[in-house]
Formats: structure tokens, C-alpha cells, sequence
């Protein structure tokens, strides 16, 4: 794993951009690098408004309004490489878009998913991988909203 390269730009997992809302444990970033989320995930927090992370999502939504996260769309053309059936069974369409966009634009990529970390890995994409605490200050980000079980959506999953 790597730092972010500064006046770079790096895609976040948006479990990492909620936690980082819910906990106010967001770092600002090195010198000119931009944060960014993939467009699907993106359109999916639309989809958690209800409940208790209400709030939370709209606080993150309010980051992308006002342009402090840009939203970033992969073309068919860099997706279709990760539209297979075994990726699409493993990842979510925000993870694959997010995959599509490191691999094709050479994003860095800041993300605690180990099942995107491993594809990452057999896509000798790892170098790409930012950690999390690069972009988090105080006590970093818990976990336990991060667990996949094989086979199984978790809650609130974008």
C-alpha cells in the first residue's frame, strides 16, 4: 500500500466517507490531492437516507454538492473489463465502477474492503491502495460496519 501522491486524485469507499462523517475523523488531505467517489456509489447514498445514518449521508452529500469530493463516472469501455459474472458476484456496481476507474485512469484507491483489496491485489492493482489512516486523523475508522460475509449484502452496502 502507498500514500496518496500529492495533486493526485483518489477514490474513496463511501463506507470510509460515512465513518469519516459519522466520527468528524476526516484528514485533510495532502497538499493538492482531490478526493473523489465513484458516480454509482455516489447515487446510492441517495438510496440510505432513511434511519439513523440520515444525517450522516447528508452531510457526505453535502461534501460532493459544494465540490469538495468530485463524482467520478467510468465509461462502458472501462468497466467492461470487470463485467464479468465473477466480479459482478463479489463486488457491488460502486466497487466495480471504482475498480474500472483505478485500473483505467490509475486512481488510488482508499478502501478497508477485503474482498476489493484481494481483487485488487490479483489485478496487480495493490499499489494503488491507500490507507485508510492516510486519510483519517484522530482514531481512525471502526470496522464494524465493514463486514462481508460471502454471498451476503451487507446493510447500508453501496
Amino acid at each position: 500500500m502507498t500514500g496518496v501522491a500529492s495533486g493526485s486524485l483518489c477514490l474513496v469507499d463511501p463506507l470510509v466517507l460515512l465513518e469519516a462523517a459519522r466520527s468528524g475523523n476526516l484528514a485533510a488531505p495532502p497538499d493538492g490531492t482531490r478526493l473523489a467517489v465513484a458516480a454509482a456509489a455516489h447515487r446510492s447514498l441517495g438510496s440510505a437516507r432513511d434511519g439513523a445514518d440520515a444525517e450522516v449521508v447528508t452531510g457526505v452529500r453535502q461534501w460532493t454538492d459544494r465540490g469538495e469530493i468530485t463524482v467520478v463516472s467510468a465509461t462502458a469501455v472501462e468497466i467492461g473489463p470487470l463485467a464479468s459474472r465473477d466480479y459482478r458476484e463479489r463486488l457491488s456496481i460502486g466497487e466495480i465502477e471504482a475498480l474500472a476507474l483505478v485500473r483505467a485512469r490509475g486512481l488510488d484507491y482508499c478502501t478497508e474492503q477485503q474482498v476489493v483489496i484481494e481483487i485488487m491485489r490479483e489485478l496487480n492493482l495493490a499499489e494503488r491502495l491507500v490507507p485508510v489512516a492516510t486519510l483519517m486523523s484522530g482514531r481512525g475508522v471502526s470496522r464494524s460496519r465493514r463486514r462481508k460475509v460471502r454471498g451476503e449484502r451487507v446493510r447500508g452496502r453501496v
